[in-house]
């Protein structure tokens, strides 16, 4: 069994460093920076991005690897069970989707400023984010949402404040300003709601990851169709 108390410790740090390094620097440090040097500051948000959220992802793997090792036990004989669920999860998400967007917008569908980013990448950065959309994010995600947040602090603050920190916080993080429209964050609420009641029931990181994969796997492939 992995030491709860040491990795809630580490998660702390996970959470702050994801915290300033993400979502606090880029704007606050990079824009400044960039403009000051005449750099293009899309450009250079995109690498900067890339990059830290490798090493946060890998951090984050060191810090819950015994957890990742106990679960993979659990599942390794059991592949195609976790493909199912990541498909079933995928469609829960799309139902909820489609459900929010008709009762908050009247079934106008909404597009996120995440989402407008992504397809307005950079010609080289293409390359890359299919890695960082499909892998590197939702393993980061999932271990800071669901195995920190939810799993860990579940024992601090109760099962039912966790599920709201966790679905809500992973849905603020994508929010890229206050003045935002918060019809835009539906699917990350969506995606926030499945992936915390799937893993509650599983109990296994592995049928999250295939939720959280597949669903931005759908994404990516939509942006490429376009």
């Amino acid at each position: 069994m992995y030491n709860k108390i040491n990795n809630l410790n580490k998660g702390h740090y996970l959470a702050l460093l994801y915290i300033i390094l993400l979502v606090i620097i880029p704007k606050y440090g990079l824009l400044p920076f960039s403009n000051e040097l005449n750099w293009n500051y899309d450009i250079v948000n995109e690498w900067y991005f890339f990059i830290i959220t490798t090493i946060l992802m890998i951090y984050a793997i060191k810090i819950f690897k015994v957890k990742l090792y106990d679960d993979w036990l659990k599942v390794k004989n059991k592949k195609i069970h976790i493909f199912l669920i990541g498909v079933l999860g995928f469609f829960l998400i799309l139902c909820l989707n489609v459900i929010l967007i008709l009762i908050i917008n009247q079934g106008k569908p909404v597009k996120s400023v995440n989402q407008d980013n992504i397809e307005s990448v950079s010609f080289l950065f293409k390359f890359f984010m299919p890695l960082l959309l499909i892998i590197i994010g939702p393993i980061l995600e999932e271990l800071l949402f669901r195995v920190y947040i939810l799993d860990f602090l579940k024992d601090k603050v109760r099962l039912y404040p966790a599920i709201l920190i966790s679905i809500i916080s992973f849905t603020a993080i994508h929010m890229h300003s206050l003045g935002e429209d918060w019809k835009t964050l539906v699917p990350y609420f969506s995606m926030g709601i499945v992936t915390v009641f799937i893993y509650l029931f599983k109990k296994n990181v592995y049928y999250v990851f295939s939720i959280h994969m597949l669903n931005n796997l759908f994404a990516q492939i939509t942006i490429w169709l376009l």
